[in-house]
């Protein structure tokens, strides 16, 4: 084999390397995307499914239901669950994200200038792993591995992440009990259980 077959062989090999690698990451990103279509689709459906009564009555002056949902210019008329999921109006959608966009490129300097200053905790400092051409997965895999943090803790779990707000001077909703299951104590919680009913509170969450 001559030195010229040599290099046309070794050159054919990385255009089909580079191929398959371009079409794998084609299908990374289109499966990232599908999955996120999917996630959305989901919480759609329970959404809807949780407020059944939830629709446009025929005596809307913007129209009906079906009308919503047959696909036109109109905000109204061009949301997600419309006929082509928004497709009808590109130049609504195109009004909303310059909107987005506007707003910002106008506050993005200002939301950097807010957290400048204050030394970067290695919980969130991934400057040694972050090279700048990752893909999604890889970005979803330093995430994860963030997640394995010891530091995390304070974040992930509500009781110690309402401690740390405290001690910052953050404020938070009102936590009324609040117990780990090694310091779990069962007539503390009826004590407090108690104290909400006498406090007058009808309203909270779990």
């Amino acid at each position: 084999m001559t030195a010229g077959n040599l290099s046309l062989m070794l050159a054919l090999m990385m255009a089909v390397a580079m191929a398959a690698r371009i079409e794998t990451v084609a299908n990374t990103e289109l499966q990232a995307k599908k999955r996120d279509l999917e996630s959305y689709t989901s919480t759609w459906e329970r959404f809807a499914s949780a407020f059944p009564d939830i629709h446009a009555n025929s005596n809307c002056p913007y129209g009906d239901e079906d009308v919503a949902k047959s696909g036109g210019v109109t905000s109204f008329d061009c949301p997600w669950k419309s006929e082509g999921m928004g497709s009808s109006c590109p130049d609504l959608q195109a009004i909303r994200l310059k909107a987005a966009r506007t707003f910002q490129a106008k506050n993005y300097a200002s939301f950097l200038d807010g957290v400048s200053g204050y030394p970067l905790s290695p919980l969130f400092d991934k400057a040694a792993h972050v090279k700048g051409d990752e893909t999604y997965e890889q970005m979803d895999k330093l995430q994860i591995q963030g997640l394995m943090h010891p530091e995390v803790v304070d974040l992930e779990d509500k009781i110690n992440l309402k401690k740390l707000a405290k001690s910052l001077g953050v404020p938070t909703t009102t936590m009324y009990f609040s117990a780990h299951a090694n310091d779990w104590d069962k007539e503390l919680f009826k004590k407090n259980l108690g104290k909400i009913c006498t406090m007058g509170i009808d309203g909270f969450f779990h």
